[in-house]
């Protein structure tokens, strides 16, 4: 029916089958059963052709083409071909006869034999009419009812569209005859004018292309001085690149030593602070034992120190006192230091000029006589110390050990301790080098302030 909606998939399954529908009963109570063979080309609904296209004749179809030739111009071959396609392609598949690339003449659809091929004849000469009229328009046909009333209502829009139009056209047409006819003197005046306006234009023209040869002539000349500007610019530029490229060196030569500058002067000022005494000979302690560059100097029954360390000990010891003496350009009465590593002694002088050679290192032997003589040496580097602070309280009043020395012992304000080992215990021995070594320390101390300054 017109006017309905049909989905994409009814349409294909009323293209793939033909459709059939179920007329009322007859009188003798049967149901006639009709093949739909053609469909709306707009709204795609199923048609029932009307029985004035069943049997066509031959002069029937030609009478109505020459109709529609009268009205409509030739048909184009793209039209044509249009057609073609969209019949070859719409009709095979609602149709139940196959119809032909090529289409059947009039004279072959349209003969008056009564055989058993009617009935497609028919719908074969009824699609050969909607061919030629859809060739013939711009309108695919066949179309239902609903369909046509709509085409109908548009044409004639289309057609009152048009009139309108022609009428305005032709009354635009009048006013512009009769405005062309009143406006001629207008025109005449217009035109005078115009030739004057257009002699002082031509005036102000070849004024204007004189003043504009001057100025092709200025602007040359204008040209040429500014290549030579551009010329000098660019060598100003260069010259500018050059000076910059040499101020940015000097800038980095001059960074490069100030900061050589910077770097010398914290070393020096770090050199200044650094005292080589300190480094070369560092006095401290562990536990009960005095320590020279981490060598004890001493033992103890629980911590039988070995005496290679100990001889070690003494050697720092003997180099660090001729270091400070030789400094302070001091000699010794009746001794001289003589360091020698882990093996130093100390040579005293006696009354008849002899020397007398004292170890200040032990073989670890208790021999009486080994003993002795360590002892020996030992108090004769006790007195050297001595010897040395006296030089120091000359030079500085201020100065003061922490330990007293008197002779062979070293005392604080409640204990003196001997220095030797015989008739001594390794507890207090150990103690009074510990007292000797801080002696010494004090004294290096005062030897770098002194340095310092």
């Amino acid at each position: 029916p017109a006017g309905k909606n049909w989905d994409c998939s009814e349409i294909e399954a009323r293209m793939s089958t033909p459709t059939t529908t179920s007329s009322p009963s007859t009188l003798d109570g049967t149901t006639a059963t009709t093949t739909v063979l053609f469909c709306c080309q707009t709204c795609f609904a199923p048609l029932k052709l009307h029985s004035s296209l069943k049997r066509l004749t031959k002069a029937s179809i030609i009478s109505q083409t020459r109709e529609i030739e009268d009205v409509k111009p030739p048909i184009p071959f793209e039209r044509i071909e249009q057609v073609a396609e969209s019949s070859a392609t719409t009709y095979n598949k609602f149709e139940k006869v196959k119809i032909r690339k090529e289409r059947p003449s009039v004279d072959d659809i349209c003969d008056d034999t009564n055989d058993d091929k009617s009935a497609a004849k028919d719908n074969q000469a009824a699609m050969a009419l909607f061919d030629f009229v859809s060739a013939r328009s711009d309108i695919d046909h066949p179309l239902c009812e609903g369909c046509t009333d709509l085409l109908l209502d548009r044409l004639d829009a289309e057609l009152q569209n048009l009139q309108s139009q022609h009428a305005e056209e032709s009354l635009k047409r009048e006013l512009d005859t009769v405005n062309m006819e009143n406006d001629d003197e207008k025109l005449e005046e217009e035109l005078k004018d115009l030739e004057i306006e257009e002699q002082s234009l031509l005036e102000e023209l070849r004024a204007a292309e004189d003043e504009h040869t001057q100025l092709v002539k200025e602007q040359h000349g204008l040209d040429d001085e500014l290549v030579e500007i551009r010329s000098k610019e660019e060598k100003y530029w260069r010259e500018y690149n050059e000076y910059q490229r040499e101020l940015i060196d000097f800038d980095q030569q001059q960074e490069t030593i100030e900061h050589k500058y910077e770097q010398t002067k914290l070393q020096l000022q770090i050199l200044k602070k650094t005292n080589v005494f300190n480094d070369a000979f560092h006095i401290w302690f562990d536990g009960h034992f005095g320590t020279i560059n981490g060598f004890r100097l001493g033992r103890l029954p629980t911590v039988p120190v070995n005496w290679d360390e100990v001889n070690a000990a003494w050697g720092y010891t003997v180099l660090l006192l001729h270091i400070m003496v030789q400094r302070l350009q001091f000699k010794f009465e009746d001794y001289v230091l003589v360091p020698n590593g882990s093996q130093s002694r100390i040579h005293k002088i006696t009354s008849g000029k002899e020397v007398l050679r004292l170890p200040l290192y032990s073989l670890g032997s208790k021999l009486f006589g080994d003993t002795s003589k360590f002892d020996a040496g030992m108090e004769a580097f006790l007195d050297c110390l001595r010897q040395f602070k006296d030089c120091v309280d000359a030079r500085d009043p201020h100065f003061k050990l922490p330990y007293m020395i008197n002779g062979d012992t070293i005392s604080d304000s409640v204990i003196s301790l001997h220095v030797k080992l015989q008739h001594n215990t390794e507890e207090n021995w150990t103690k009074a080098m510990k007292y000797m070594l801080t002696n010494l320390k004090w004294c290096l101390a005062w030897m770098c302030k002194q340095m310092a300054t």
